[in-house]
């Protein structure tokens, strides 16, 4: 399972713990893991409750009792196993919205607790998730709105001239998103710098939220 590993922080290594786990694990190796799929659901658009309930439920499935802070830039996990403990810090802001990796991640997540995907195959498998091209942004609009639409009329929108701008704002909203999304690192590092999109026009809510 997890190879030996000698903790840079000079925790003491500890016994194996988790479902099949081998006799010998260091925390800070299924920590990054937790780490890793937290941060790939944080800064791709899944919510900071399911975040959090996710890194957690990880966590015990690994052996862990582990606590994740989300912050705006970053996130913390403090993992403890008996008397051994270590904090962890990963950058990252929630800038962006990519389901697809926010899916793949949660199914990662899934068959690592199944035990059918190896720590080892499993870090490899979320950073490759981390790392997947984005729906193309044409789509990303149609998509938008399409789904601006389709709610506009379930929440009983009558007059066309409404549904229009609706739709108008949403596409506009998502052509914001990714255009914003390189310069999204420089803008996170001010809390009042959060971009928010045209649905202002319609309704004042943050793109990012």
């Amino acid at each position: 399972m997890w190879p030996r590993q000698r903790d840079s922080s000079a925790l003491a290594s500890v016994g194996g713990f988790g479902v099949g786990a081998a006799p010998t694990r260091s925390i800070p190796e299924p920590s990054e893991l937790v780490l890793a799929v937290a941060r790939v659901l944080h800064v791709n658009g899944q919510s900071t409750d399911e975040t959090v309930a996710a890194a957690e439920r990880l966590s015990s499935k690994l052996g862990l009792r582990a606590t994740l802070i989300p912050r705006w830039e970053e996130l913390e996990l403090r993992a403890r196993y008996e008397t051994t403990s270590v904090v962890s810090v990963e950058a990252g802001s929630p800038t962006g919205v990519d389901m697809d990796r926010v899916a793949s991640a949660m199914g990662a997540m899934d068959e690592i607790g199944a035990g059918r995907l190896a720590p080892t195959a499993a870090t490899e498998k979320i950073n490759a998730i981390a790392k997947a091209q984005p729906a193309p942004t044409w789509l990303f609009t149609l998509a938008a709105a399409a789904g601006a639409a389709a709610l506009a009329v379930i929440f009983g929108v009558q007059h066309l001239a409404a549904v229009a701008l609706i739709i108008i704002s949403a596409a506009a909203g998502a052509v914001l998103r990714r255009t914003l999304r390189g310069t999204a690192r420089i803008l996170s590092y001010s809390h009042s710098a959060r971009p928010c999109s045209p649905a202002l026009l319609v309704r004042s809510r943050c793109a990012f939220t």
